[in-house]
């Protein structure tokens, strides 16, 4: 029976996977009303019998009244509906309930009172990190949660609907893998604006600045570095800093060994070569500790940050050069030893989780490495509003541009790359400004092949470029991006946070 049921719950995976936070959260659109009855769009794989959802209405739609974007609908709950036939791409609900009529395209979403949870007090940490709601307890119950031992199984009715593996495969004593956990096809992108700013920010990252377990995003204008507090839903100003002459085009915090605080290290351009700052925070002012560093520095991989702490040789004449690994040694920066990375590596954009290497080169040419191997190529990535100037010897080469950061996304047990594509504009200079014209991501799927696939994401239209991705330590991701005006006053830049929705 135990067997019988496991396997049940195994198909069940197949059909509702995407977490816990997804399945309840489900939603859809009504396509047709008669007699009582609604037609709504969810069919056998993203519904049951029985279930219940509000059909709410739009009343106004919020628009930001500095940047002019549509950030939100307000919404009213106007009828309650019950599931009572699953077909294969539909379903038929009847009205239980209504203050107005239902109309077609007004949206429907999953109604519960009381989520159940059965098990450890460990699992139901786990849990009630996604579901705020949940419970412990056995009566009056929409639906149950039950801890098992590869994961946690969802009934509703007392009939099992949904199964969440904690870990992507599970190894029975006689060894053989019973399930390994579907891969989404891709991932639909949601972005809510948080921020915004009256000039382009160059670079961005996140870390506890201040060993308190709280996160804080560092900017870089170009001119100041400013410091925010990472809030659950918004961002507080905690100040700001002038920077040196020169072009700042990179900011990177990391923890130093032994160390409560963070350094903050900034890179800048000045008469066509690099000189990086090394930041050390006293109160809420970050003092420079060591300045006039010949180096581009940069965390490649945040959860190994002792160890994938670089930095790159750089100047006008010879570009990209070696790179070395750093320590911070009483605030002083060591070479540990030189790092044997790919002839065209930079740094600029670069970052890395365990073998996975990703950076675009001088050519704009996407490269993504698995150990010393050579996994995928593809041209026309990088590109950002962040550059600085030749010297005057070589203004006719113009700027040199410089490439936005990528992070990495944990979803499902399984770590997913987001890589920026910035598009230029169809007139890529106007008035001599530099112009894109939108913002792609892109994420890596079926990294157990020779060749992953590169996919763009489904994602809500951001600002013209994506000047940063930032991971936080929560799991939520960050995007920074920039718009370039014909003139200076016109520049701005937007702070987003991105929620991302599997597909399947």
């Amino acid at each position: 029976m135990r067997k019988l049921l496991l396997l049940l719950l195994v198909s069940l995976w197949v059909s509702f996977a995407g977490g816990l936070k997804y399945f309840f959260s489900r939603g859809g659109v009504v396509v047709d009303t008669f007699g009582g009855k609604v037609i709504i769009d969810l069919g056998k794989d993203k519904v049951a019998k029985g279930e219940k959802f509000t059909v709410v209405k739009g009343t106004k739609k919020l628009i930001h009244p500095i940047t002019g974007k549509e950030i939100g609908v307000l919404e009213e709950e106007i009828a309650l509906i019950e599931v009572k036939e699953v077909k294969d791409n539909f379903s038929i609900a009847k009205i239980l309930s209504k203050k107005e009529e239902v109309k077609k395209g007004y949206r429907v979403k999953l109604s519960y009172e009381n989520l159940c949870y059965e098990g450890s007090d460990e699992g139901l940490f786990k849990v009630s990190s996604e579901l705020k709601e949940v419970r412990k307890g056995k009566e009056g119950c929409d639906y149950k949660i039950k801890e098992l031992p590869d994961g946690f199984g969802v009934e509703f009715g007392s009939k099992p609907v949904a199964f969440f593996r904690t870990e992507e495969s599970v190894v029975p004593k006689g060894g053989e893998v019973v399930h390994k956990a579907k891969e989404p096809d891709n991932f639909k992108v949601r972005a809510k604006m948080v921020m915004s700013f009256k000039e382009i920010p160059a670079s961005a990252d996140a870390c506890d600045l201040y060993g308190n377990g709280r996160e804080s995003l560092i900017i870089l204008t170009s001119s100041q570095m400013k410091i925010y507090e990472v809030l659950r839903g918004t961002l507080v100003e905690r100040g700001s800093h002038s920077l040196p002459a020169g072009y700042p085009v990179s900011v990177s915090c990391f923890r130093a060994k032994g160390t409560k605080g963070a350094y903050i290290a900034v890179s800048l351009i000045t008469n066509g070569e690099v000189n990086s700052v090394i930041y050390k925070m006293v109160g809420d002012t970050p003092v420079a500790v060591r300045d006039d560093i010949p180096l581009f520095i940069n965390v490649l991989d945040k959860s190994r940050p002792y160890a994938t702490l670089y930095g790159q040789e750089f100047n006008t004449e010879d570009l990209w050069g070696r790179v070395y690994k750093l320590r911070i040694t009483g605030d002083e920066v060591v070479k540990d030893k030189e790092v044997k990375l790919p002839g065209d590596f930079r740094i600029d954009g670069a970052f890395m989780r365990g073998e996975l290497l990703i950076y675009v080169n001088d050519d704009r040419t996407l490269k993504v490495y698995k150990g010393s191997e050579l996994i995928l190529s593809r041209d026309d990535f990088g590109g950002s509003y962040t550059q600085a100037q030749y010297p005057e010897m070589y203004e006719d080469l113009g700027q040199l541009s410089f490439n936005p950061k990528g992070a990495f996304i944990k979803l499902e047990g399984r770590f997913y790359p987001v890589i920026v594509r910035n598009k230029g504009s169809a007139i890529f200079k106007f008035l001599d400004v530099l112009k894109f014209k939108e913002a792609e991501l892109y994420s890596l799927f079926n990294m157990d092949k020779k060749s992953p696939d590169l996919r763009m994401l489904r994602s809500d239209r951001l600002e013209e470029a994506v000047q940063a991705l930032i991971s936080l330590s929560d799991g939520r991701l960050i995007a920074i991006t920039g718009r370039a005006g014909t003139i200076p006053m016109y520049n701005r830049g937007e702070v987003y946070y991105l929620t991302f929705e599997p597909l399947y």
